[in-house]
Order: structure tokens, then C-alpha cells, then sequence
């Protein structure tokens, strides 16, 4: 699927200076980093150039070579863009929550040290400075600085206010600033970087992703508009507002829920294969009646965002050899604001913000039917993918506003598919009576009411 900027299905009015905008839905992956030997001499030159504060003296000589160059660079960072005394420009917890989201966003896209600093840089909307100290961290052996990316990605809050600590307390090492601030003059050490280190083996990432579930729910309701098409049952936005009762329809829309105190019919087991064979649809994507679960589906989905980040795990599909998978998910994020137009008094004028991926970013999703499915089953599969295509053609929220539709190709068909789908809809209409019946009645051709 091809998305033109699937948005958040949630987001939260407020200013737009990004400090209450919520993330994209996350997804963890373990992502291997280059493991090797870091040279001694090497860490010795950088120790050498990173003067501490005594009072942290301790703490830093604690810390790991990845954890000390973190710590170092947005300590860089922040002598390099504050604009004022203190902390200035980063005295204020709106800007430093943004600092840390942004750091944190950063230190997963970016392969070194130097394209960290520049794409926070860039987040933070800082100005160019120019800083000579930063040739000593991006000379840093490859292996050490995913090391230090990697400690960022999973320490980036402690790492930052130990960062602005160092920041803060080196301010204090010219006596007349010290004076002027009534602190004690603060004085400096160099550290000795610890014995035997190497780099960071792997890296959990927090990808950018739409859940399985939420693509696996339009795929069902696209199955469910279709099966009501034939029948000529009439669509409902709120279950059971129409003919159907509400949970005969909440089970097609999005599965159902099995109710407190329910009393289940006697026969389960034949209940539950009556029902699967009447209606194919609750075959193929399951569901529970009032009391009991109609078991395992037919269709098992996965997905996954075409990106750098999953370049492996897509090696061998039909997207492998997409331009997309050189292109890192973090760099196919938006932060979007969008203004809601007030009267000419200013009523109903809100300002809202929220993350979208950008327009042809692609997924590819993948249908697992499991074996002897029978072929009325295949059937309504064929379809739902059919009418998602054709009638939904979207994922994710925000669609009022024109994110999340897609371009749908099917690289993969199912094989005599069009024939599968044929004998599905004849199917229905020579049993809608009865089909139909079982809906309104509750009990889906059953002996008993199971709704």
C-alpha cells in the first residue's frame, strides 16, 4: 500500500509549538549495530578533551565510554545553541521536554554522531554555530559512536539532565560568573576511560508504525460492507441502530464481545461450525458471540512499514527492491498543525497538532490463510481485499482531513481468487433469505439464540 500521510486516529488540541503533540503509534525492533574493538588511544584523546566538574567527577568516571560521549555531546549541544545566562534559551520545560523528545527521535534515525547533531540541530531549529570541539566527537570510532546513539535511544532523559548539569556547573568555572550567580567557582577534572570496551551489540528502536490490528480491522468491515451489500442490509454507524441487534452487528464490525453472565447453548463446538459454514466472513476473521468465542480466524495479517530500519525482514518479498528500504521510518515522519477556522468573533478557532507519515510511504501487508480453509471462505477473503480496495482505501485516522488513503496493488494474488469470490456471491444470494434471518433473529442459523 502506497499512503498519502497516514495520520494518528487520536491527537490533542493545543499550541502549536509541537510540546503536547503526540507521537506516532511505535513499534520496538531489536536492530544489530556494528560490533568492535574500540581503540584505547582513541578514548584516551577524547577523555582528554572533555573537562568534567569535580561534584560530577564520580558519577561520569562511572559511566560507560557510550554513556560518557552521550552525555558530552548534548552538553555540546547545549553550550552550542543556549542564547542567553543559565540555561537560557533551554530554561524553560516546554523547550527542554522538546529537546528530549527531539534528541530522542535523533539518536534512532542517525547512524553517527555527525548526522545526530544535525538533524537535532535542525529539530530544535537551532542557528548555526561553529564548535571545534566537535571534530573530537565525530573522529570517534565508528563502533563507539552507535555505542553512544544506542545509549541515547535508551537513557536520553537521565543523559540530558546529567548533560545540563555538566552544562550548568562548567558555566561556574570563570570567577566572575561564579560571583555573579553567588555560586563557589566550580573546578574541572579529566577522567580515565574505563578498561576493555566495545560497542554496542544491538539497539531496540521504536519504529514508527499502523498496527496489524488496525489494517486487519478495515480488511473486516470491508468483508462486512460487502456481505451487507449483498443482502441489502443497510449500514449503521452505531451497532444496532438498524435491523440487525447490536452485538449480530458488532460481531461483523469489529468482533464482537462475549458478555458478563452469558449463558452459552449447550453445543458449542456444533454451534460454532453451523455458524462458520452459514457465514464465511466469521470463518475468515472470527469473533465472539454473547457467551463463547467462534475460535481461531482463517487469515492471519502481519505488516510492515517499507523502511530501512526493516530492510531485512523485507529481503525477500516483492518490496525488496524498493528505493524506500534505504530511507530511515524516522525520516518519514511529519509533525503537522492544522487550524480549525473560527466565526468572524474568533468562536471554534482551535489550533491542533499531530505526527502523519509522509505522502508514498509504503507498507507491505502480507495475508496468511491458513491451510484447508475452505473455499466459500476464500471466498469472502477475496472480497473483503477486493472492496478495501475498491470502496475503503484507507488506514490510520485523520482521514476527514485527507490523510491515511492508499494506492493498493496486489503483488501476490491469491490463485483462482476471482473464481472464489464468484461462488461466495452466489452463495449469498441463493441463501439471503436465510442468511439474513439468522441476523435478525440472533440465532445465525443456529438451533438457539446465541445473540
Amino acid at each position: 500500500m502506497t499512503v498519502n500521510g497516514a495520520g494518528l486516529s487520536h491527537h490533542d488540541p493545543g499550541l502549536s509549538d509541537g510540546s503536547n503533540t503526540q507521537l506516532f503509534r511505535r513499534h520496538p525492533k531489536l536492530l544489530p549495530l556494528p560490533q568492535a574493538d574500540v581503540s584505547r588511544e582513541s578514548l584516551l584523546r577524547f577523555y582528554e578533551s572533555q573537562l568534567v566538574p569535580v561534584h560530577l567527577a564520580t558519577l561520569l568516571g562511572d559511566f560507560s565510554p557510550a554513556q560518557f560521549v552521550a552525555t558530552a555531546l548534548l552538553r555540546e549541544f547545549l553550550d552550542a545553541f543556549n542564547t542567553a545566562e543559565g540555561l537560557g534559551h533551554f530554561d524553560n520545560a516546554a523547550k527542554f521536554g522538546a529537546l528530549h523528545k527531539r534528541a530522542l527521535q535523533c539518536a534512532v534515525k542517525s547512524q553517527s554522531l555527525m548526522e545526530f547533531w544535525d538533524a537535532l540541530a535542525a529539530a530544535m531549529g537551532g542557528e548555526y554555530r561553529s564548535r571545534e570541539g566537535l571534530l573530537a566527537f565525530f573522529t570517534l570510532p565508528g563502533a563507539l559512536q552507535a555505542a553512544a546513539l544506542a545509549t541515547l535511544g535508551k537513557q536520553s532523559q537521565s543523559i540530558i539532565e546529567i548533560a545540563r548539569q555538566w552544562y550548568t556547573e562548567s558555566k561556574a568555572v570563570n570567577e566572575d560568573y561564579a560571583t555573579k550567580i553567588g555560586v563557589p567557582v566550580t573546578k574541572m577534572a579529566r577522567l580515565t576511560p574505563p578498561e576493555g570496551v566495545t560497542g554496542a551489540g544491538a539497539l531496540v528502536v521504536l519504529l514508527p508504525a499502523l498496527s496489524t490490528n488496525s489494517i486487519r480491522h478495515q480488511f473486516r468491515e470491508a468483508a462486512w460492507e460487502h456481505f451487507a451489500m449483498l443482502l441489502g442490509i443497510e449500514k449503521y454507524v452505531v451497532p444496532g441502530q438498524g435491523e440487525l441487534p447490536e452485538l449480530v452487528e458488532a460481531l461483523f464490525v469489529n468482533g464482537g464481545n462475549i458478555e458478563k453472565g452469558a449463558k452459552a447453548p449447550a453445543n458449542v463446538p456444533e454451534t460454532v461450525a453451523r455458524v462458520r459454514t452459514a457465514y464465511p466472513i466469521v470463518d475468515a476473521f472470527s469473533g465472539t458471540a454473547r457467551a463463547f468465542w467462534f475460535g481461531k480466524s482463517q487469515v492471519d495479517m502481519v505488516n510492515w512499514l517499507v523502511c530501512r530500519e526493516h530492510a531485512d525482514t523485507l529481503a525477500a518479498s516483492p518490496v525488496a527492491d524498493s528505493p524506500l528500504l534505504t530511507v530511515s521510518a524516522f525520516d518519514m515522519l511529519q509533525e503537522v498543525t492544522e487550524t480549525r477556522h473560527g466565526t468572524v468573533r474568533g468562536v471554534g478557532q482551535m489550533i491542533q497538532n499531530f505526527e502523519a507519515l509522509a505522502d508514498g510511504v509504503q507498507f507491505y501487508v502480507e495475508i496468511k490463510i491458513l491451510p484447508h480453509t475452505a473455499t466459500l471462505t476464500l471466498g469472502a477473503i477475496q472480497a473483503a481485499v477486493d472492496w478495501f480496495c475498491e470502496e475503503v482505501a484507507k488506514v490510520g485516522g485523520q482521514s476527514s482531513r485527507g490523510y491515511g488513503f492508499v494506492r493498493v496493488a496486489v503483488v501476490r494474488p491469491l490463485a483462482d481468487g476471482a473464481r472464489y469470490r464468484d461462488e461466495y456471491e452466489t452463495y449469498v444470494r441463493d441463501n439471503a433469505d436465510a442468511l439474513r434471518a439468522g441476523l435478525v433473529d440472533g440465532t445465525l442459523g443456529t438451533a438457539a439464540v446465541i445473540f
